[in-house]
């Protein structure tokens, strides 16, 4: 309805009933080329919007957002109408990688009014893959249909994709799995897919063929005698990591918190983030201050279980130690809670050499 009235731009019906200025002002607007563009849903807006449109499955939309932390995969009315009519049809939603599958293929699906038909679905994902890796390799976030010369942030697709037809490009492009961003050129419609899709890539290049040794070069570095993530490839490191062992040990001796990002934990076992949990005190036990390797709050939440209790135990009187590392298991008992663990929390309770944050938290998981 705001829409609406925006670009409605109706004419007055009598000029007699507005002033001479806003009269000028009518006939200005008319000269004037407005664009108006849909800011990102907050998680209130995300919540009114859901109630709105279906309000007897809303309340469980949103819980399964606030449970799996996928808030930032639904920031436009597209995606949420997609969930809701997926939760509507199907009765249920799937974790980040499956939502992540739905949606792709949802927008594969639609056709334009005016043309389309040429492209599979397969054919399609494919080509989406194949852009989404060449912009990670070059560093790029948006493409254009043709070269742009003197436009170096920009990639031609028709360079990445040099087997598919100029009729079967423009198709491709139209996709609602594109945004436009200017004239002739697009990035695609949220940066999550276009993580996975890379990823993808990637991981069909390693069955395919490609060396570990060069998978490793993709995705690891070494700087000054220590070894660190390529960190414009920490997001499709993250992806491969749930999917090929040694990367994920590889992960989690180099970084343990890079699996912690949005809405991975769910895809992690019980398993996995006690390794995690392991390296990260490893790792980090000897920060006796803070320096702000910590994992967040409610990334911790989303790792939570009660059977995490046997390695909070194994890992205590080393993760005591350091500031960062008795910090994520003090919170790790509060918010799940971990009753068994309550003798530890005490014990932090009690020592007053002890900074008063950790203390508090212990006093929290006592009550």
């Amino acid at each position: 309805e705001e829409l609406i009235k925006l670009i409605s731009n109706e004419k007055p019906t009598s000029t007699q009933e507005y002033s001479e200025e806003a009269s000028s002002e009518a006939v200005s607007s008319e000269d004037t080329i407005k664009i108006y563009s849909l800011l990102s849903f907050n998680n209130g807006d995300i919540e009114r919007f859901a109630n709105s449109y279906a309000p007897e499955h809303s309340e469980e939309f949103i819980n399964y957002l606030n449970a799996k932390e996928l808030w930032h995969l639904y920031r436009l009315p597209y995606d949420i109408l997609s969930a809701l009519d997926q939760l509507l049809t199907d009765g249920k939603l799937g974790d980040l990688q499956e939502q992540l599958d739905y949606g792709i293929s949802q927008k594969l699906k639609e056709r334009s009014l005016l043309r389309g038909g040429l492209l599979s679905e397969t054919r399609a994902l494919e080509a989406l893959e194949r852009i989404a890796f060449a912009l990670f390799m070059m560093q790029r976030r948006s493409i254009s249909l043709e070269a742009t010369p003197g436009k170096p942030h920009l990639v031609s697709i028709s360079e990445i994709l040099t087997d598919f037809s100029p009729t079967e490009l423009d198709e491709l492009i139209r996709k609602p799995i594109f945004t436009i961003t200017g004239v002739k050129q697009y990035r695609f419609h949220h940066r999550a897919s276009q993580e996975y899709l890379a990823a993808k890539q990637l991981k069909k290049l390693k069955e395919n063929g490609l060396k570990t040794n060069d998978l490793f070069n993709f995705l690891f570095a070494e700087i000054g005698g220590e070894k660190v993530l390529i960190p414009s490839m920490e997001p499709i490191t993250a992806w491969m990591a749930l999917w090929n062992r040694d990367i994920f040990n590889e992960v989690k001796t180099r970084s343990p918190a890079l699996m912690f990002r949005q809405g991975m934990p769910a895809l992690l076992d019980i398993e996995q983030r006690a390794e995690l949990i392991r390296c990260f005190v490893n790792k980090y036990s000897q920060n006796c201050g803070w320096s702000g390797v910590g994992i967040g709050q409610r990334e911790l939440q989303k790792i939570a279980s009660p059977e995490l209790s046997g390695v909070i135990r194994e890992c205590w009187d080393e993760a005591y130690q350091g500031y960062e590392t008795r910090e994520l298991l003090i919170e790790l008992i509060y918010f799940t809670p971990l009753v068994d663990c309550t003798d530890l929390a005490k014990q932090a309770l009690h020592d007053c050499d002890l900074n008063m944050a950790h203390r508090v938290y212990a006093a929290w998981t006592i009550l």
